[in-house]
């Protein structure tokens, strides 16, 4: 068995949003918005690149996102589409099955794809977690890893548009 289903947003009474890309109606259902991963900070794009808002104090390795609006500052403005709802759009299943003489058996085998799901707190946490060997991977001036940030706390929210990249 193979299903496919797709839903959309047909309408939704929100607020005539600042900018198109804020726009939930014609999105599907449960589609996260958050941020463009644009690269990380370093020491040469410190100086000419957006800043997130509220005060935080970027340092090299960071994660970088796109301004979107070009306000130079990095808010909930900047937010847009990205990755997928967590609402699968495909599932499939095959059942097997079998007896002979007084034994039986059956093996039912399912899935599901095409949807996104978040790691958040100490399930991706440098140092916290199995997933350690991941974080060997991290941004260090030396490597200049495009893989990992590096391992200092940064704003979880911004964390979003990176893992769903």
């Amino acid at each position: 068995m193979l299903t496919y289903f797709k839903n959309k947003i047909l309408f939704q009474d929100e607020p005539a949003p600042a900018f198109p890309w804020l726009r939930l109606t014609g999105q599907q259902i449960n589609q996260p918005l958050g941020y463009l991963y644009d690269g990380f900070y370093t020491e040469e794009n410190i100086a000419d690149s957006p800043k997130p808002s509220g005060g935080y104090q970027v340092q090299p390795g960071d994660l970088r996102y796109k301004d979107l609006n070009g306000d130079g500052i990095i808010d909930d403005y900047d937010r847009t589409v990205i990755g997928r709802p967590d609402i699968p759009n495909t599932s499939f299943g095959l059942t097997l099955g079998g007896s002979y003489k007084s034994f039986s058996f059956n093996v039912l085998l399912q899935g599901t794809t095409d949807y996104s799901f978040s790691i958040r707190g100490s399930g991706i946490e440098p140092f916290h977690s199995q997933f350690q060997p991941i974080h060997l991977q991290r941004w260090t001036p030396e490597t200049a890893a495009d893989h990992q940030p590096h391992d200092h706390q940064q704003p979880l929210d911004l964390y979003v548009g990176f893992l769903a990249d």
